[in-house]
């Protein structure tokens, strides 16, 4: 499925945040949206605009543990997402 290319507004960076999340299965990407929502990020705009470590750092306090491989899979998608935007 693609995504058409659209203005960069809050909403469009919101539905993106959910078409990247969505390409996974829900038992997969339901505990990470759920945990970055608990932080405040609730799209692709705020996603971008964290830094790698420190976004692991503040997932594993407050009840927001992820497991190891939700953790992985987060920093993958966060990494690629940053890699995308940048290219």
């Amino acid at each position: 499925m693609t995504y058409p290319v659209k203005a960069h507004t809050r909403a469009n960076s919101a539905d993106f945040f959910t078409h990247v999340f969505a390409l996974f299965p829900e038992e997969v990407y339901q505990p990470i949206v759920s945990a970055l929502s608990d932080l405040g990020i609730d799209c692709l705009l705020d996603f971008l605009a964290e830094d790698t470590e420190y976004l692991m750092d503040e997932l594993m306090f407050e009840g927001r543990n992820l497991n190891a491989k939700e953790r992985r899979m987060l920093k993958n998608i966060h990494e690629w997402v940053i890699w995308e935007s940048s290219h």
